[in-house]
This record gives C-alpha cells, sequence and structure tokens, in this order.
C-alpha cells in the first residue's frame, strides 16, 4: 500500500514534467481518453426557457478528468433530441480547462428556439413537464501533453426536464 502510493506520487509529479514526447509514451492517449468522463450537470442540467424574450434552451455538463495529467476541452458536439426527430445539433467551441484529477461543471452549451421548435417540444410536454427523455447524444474532444484525445459519442438522458 505505501509502496502504492509512493508510485502514484511519482508518475503524478513526472506527468506534470515530462516533455510531450515522453508524456505520450509513459501516458498513452488511449489511457488518458478512458479517465474522462463527460455527464450532464446534476443540478438543472436541462432549462427550456419559452416565456423569455427570445426562447431559449441551455445544457450543462460535468467534465471529469480522472488522469494525471491536465487536459483541455477542445470542442464538445452534440444532437439532441426530445421525442422524434431531432430538435437541434450544437457545438461548444470555448476551450476549458480541466485540471488532473478534477471536474468542472460550466460547460454548456445553447440555442434559440425557433416556433417549429417549440411547437414540437409543447406537443412533448404535459403541465409543464416534458412527457418524452431529452435525449443527447454527445461528443467531445481534448487536448492535452500527449495530444489530441477523442472521447468518443456518449448517450445523455434526462428525463421529467421541466418546460417553462
Amino acid at each position: 500500500m505505501i509502496v502504492e502510493t509512493i508510485l502514484s506520487g511519482l508518475a503524478k509529479f513526472a506527468a506534470a514534467r515530462l516533455p510531450p514526447i515522453l508524456a505520450r509514451r509513459f501516458f498513452p492517449p488511449t489511457i488518458i481518453t478512458k479517465q474522462l468522463d463527460v455527464q450532464l450537470r446534476r443540478q438543472n442540467p436541462i432549462e427550456f426557457r419559452r416565456g423569455a424574450n427570445v426562447p431559449h434552451l441551455r445544457i450543462s455538463f460535468e467534465v471529469r478528468n480522472a488522469s494525471p495529467i491536465d487536459v483541455t476541452l477542445e470542442r464538445l458536439l452534440a444532437e439532441v433530441w426530445v421525442g422524434q426527430p431531432v430538435l437541434f445539433e450544437a457545438v461548444t467551441l470555448r476551450r476549458q480547462l480541466i485540471p488532473k484529477q478534477s471536474s468542472v461543471d460550466t460547460v454548456s452549451i445553447s440555442a434559440e428556439l425557433t416556433p417549429q421548435m417549440l411547437k414540437a417540444i409543447e406537443f412533448q410536454a404535459k403541465d409543464g413537464v416534458l412527457t418524452q427523455p431529452v435525449t443527447l447524444y454527445a461528443h467531445t474532444y481534448f487536448e492535452s501533453k500527449t495530444g489530441l484525445l477523442d472521447s468518443g459519442m456518449v448517450t445523455l438522458e434526462a428525463r421529467d426536464v421541466l418546460f417553462r
């Protein structure tokens, strides 16, 4: 147990100080990618605002980095479904640092809702709550010392979403 703790500490120390070519060798992108996780934020992940001056939708994410190196969220692509068909596709290009062994919950995407989108969503709502889950297909890309990291596609779902 003591040896494992010492080795873990040395790995973290080395990761921060290795040049990129060596970091890539000791911390392969495939290993780092497995230690990155994207989920919907726990509190109010999806907000529909149909009563605003400009009706819009905001979706907030939590990004966890369990790896021994800092990564930067390069972009997040999302396809949003409320029932059928696709409601919209969105992207965030705002780069955001996710320090090693930490998480951030300030990653979000937003979009204006057109009258056609509002009608499609209203069809799925009853008493201000969506009867169908909001499904997202999200694809994230990160940058790190080891190079560009492609986390692949994840499917996220939220139920009982308020439609105000």
